[in-house]
C-alpha cells in the first residue's frame, strides 16, 4: 500500500513524533510511506518532505492574522504538495495536523476529492471541526455555526477581523463533500465531541477511536519499581512537562500556586518546556529546565519523579500522561479533556480550578496517604504497551486503510 502522511512537524513535537512513529512502523509491514511536513529542521531522507519555507510561513502567518482567515495562503507549498501527491499516487492519505499556516488545507482536501484519494484525517486539536481555534475552550458554538468568535487574542490570533463563520461553513461545505472520508480520535472525550459537530454529522459511522503512539524507548529500561521500594519522604521531585507551559491553556498559573501551597513539603518542582517567567516572584522549590531534546534525559525525570502535574484546561489525548505512567509516575492533576482517559488509572484527579483540591493530592501523595502497589503499576504498563506500542496504534491505523482503499 502507498500511504502519504501530512502534518505540520516531522520527528518534532507531539504530532510530529506520532507522525514519524506511524511511518516507522508502516514501513516495518512492507507499505511504501511518504511524508510531507511544514516546519522545522529539513530532514535528510528521500520519503520526508519539507514542502514550504520560513519566508512563505511568516507571510501565511501575517495574511492570516491581518485578515482573519486561515488555511488559505502558502500558494507555493500548496503547489508543491499537489505535485508530490499526483506523482506519488498513494492508495490513502492519513492527514495530520494541517494548521500552522504552511499549506492551503481546503485546497489540498479538494484536490485528494478530485482525484478519488481515500482520505484519513487523524485530529489532534478543534481545528477541523471549528471555524479557526486549535482549542475551542468553553465555547460550543461550533456544533452548529462558528460566528462572533470570542477567541479572536488566541490562537491563531486574529487581529482585527472575524471570519469564524465563514471557515466554518467553508469547512462543512468541503469536507461533507468528500465521498471517501474517515476521521481517528486518539480519545474517546475527542470521539464525543467530534459526534457533536455538524462537520461531520454526514460520516458519524466512520468516525474511529485510536491512541496515539508512544514511542517504543519509552518503555525500555524502566527503573520504576526500584524506586517504589524506596522511601518516598526523601527529597521528592513533582514534574511538570508540556511546551508552552505557562500559558492559560497549559495552566502555568496553577503550577505557580501549587508551588506556593507546598512550600513546607521538602519537594522540588522540575518543569520542563518553558524558561523561568519574566515577572512575578518564584518560590525556592520551583526551577524551570527549558526545552530538553535528548530524549533519555526526560525519560529520566520521569523517573526520578514521585507524580506528574497536569493543570491543562483540556486536552484530546496527552502524551504527557502516558508517557508518565509509561515509565510508573502517577499523574496528578485536573479532571479535563482526555487527560484521565490516557492515565489508565494511575493517577488523582480533581476538578478544573480546584486549586485545595489539587494541594491536597499532592500532600497526600507525598505524606504516603496515596500509594499504588506494585503489581497495579505493573498492570497499568501493561495496558499502556497494548494501547501505546506503536506497533500496536499502527495495526489499527492499516486495518482502517484496508478499509478505506
Amino acid at each position: 500500500m502507498k500511504i502519504l502522511l501530512i502534518d505540520v512537524n516531522y520527528g518534532m513535537g507531539s504530532t510530529g513524533s506520532i507522525v514519524k512513529n506511524l511511518q516507522q512502523e508502516f514501513e516495518l509491514k512492507g507499505h511504501e510511506v511518504l511524508v510531507l511536513y511544514g516546519r522545522g529542521p529539513k530532514v535528510k531522507k528521500n520519503n520526508v518532505i519539507k514542502i514550504t519555507n520560513i519566508f512563505e510561513v511568516w507571510f501565511h502567518a501575517f495574511l492570516g492574522r491581518a485578515i482573519g482567515i486561515f488555511g488559505s495562503f502558502s500558494p507555493f507549498a500548496t503547489f508543491k504538495a499537489k505535485n508530490i501527491i499526483n506523482k506519488f499516487g498513494p492508495d490513502v492519505v492519513n492527514i495530520h495536523d494541517m494548521h500552522g499556516y504552511f499549506i492551503n488545507d481546503i485546497s489540498v482536501l479538494k484536490h485528494l476529492q478530485k482525484n478519488n484519494i481515500p482520505i484519513v484525517m487523524t485530529l489532534h486539536s478543534d481545528y477541523f471541526f471549528t471555524g479557526r481555534c486549535g482549542v475551542s475552550g468553553d465555547c460550543d458554538r461550533w456544533k452548529e455555526a462558528c460566528g462572533n468568535c470570542p477567541q479572536l487574542n488566541t490562537y491563531p490570533v486574529s487581529w482585527w477581523f472575524d471570519f469564524s463563520n465563514f471557515m466554518h461553513k467553508r469547512k462543512k461545505n468541503n469536507i461533507q463533500k468528500i465521498k471517501n472520508l474517515s476521521i481517528i480520535c486518539p480519545s474517546t472525550w475527542l470521539y464525543y465531541r467530534v459526534n457533536k459537530s455538524s462537520i461531520y454529522s454526514n460520516i458519524k459511522s466512520s468516525i474511529s477511536i485510536v491512541p496515539n503512539p508512544i514511542s517504543n524507548n519509552w518503555f525500555e529500561n524502566n527503573k520504576k519499581n526500584i524506586r517504589y521500594s524506596k522511601n518516598i519522604n526523601n527529597k521528592s521531585k513533582i514534574l511538570v512537562v508540556g511546551a508552552n507551559l505557562m500559558t492559560e491553556h497549559k495552566g502555568g498559573s496553577w503550577i505557580m500556586q501549587l508551588s506556593e501551597r507546598i512550600i513546607d513539603l521538602d519537594v522540588e518542582i522540575i518543569c520542563i518546556g518553558a524558561s523561568s517567567p519574566d515577572s512575578g516572584i518564584l518560590t525556592k522549590n520551583i526551577k524551570f529546565l527549558g526545552n530538553v531534546f535528548d530524549p533519555s534525559l526526560l525519560r529520566n525525570s520521569y523517573d526520578e519523579a514521585i507524580c506528574t502535574v497536569i493543570t491543562s484546561k483540556s486536552e484530546t489525548f496527552s502524551m504527557v500522561a502516558a508517557e508518565s505512567i509509561i515509565r510508573g509516575t502517577p499523574v496528578i492533576g485536573f479532571n479535563t479533556g482526555a487527560i484521565k482517559e490516557t492515565a489508565l488509572g494511575l493517577g488523582e484527579f480533581t476538578n478544573y480550578g480546584d486549586i485545595n483540591g489539587l494541594v491536597s493530592l499532592v500532600r497526600q501523595l507525598k505524606c504516603g496517604e496515596i500509594r499504588y502497589p506494585l503489581n497495579f503499576i505493573k498492570e497499568v504498563n501493561t495496558k499502556a504497551r497494548e494501547r501505546y506500542l506503536p506497533k500496536n496504534v499502527a495495526k489499527s491505523y492499516l486495518d482502517i486503510f484496508t478499509k478505506v482503499v
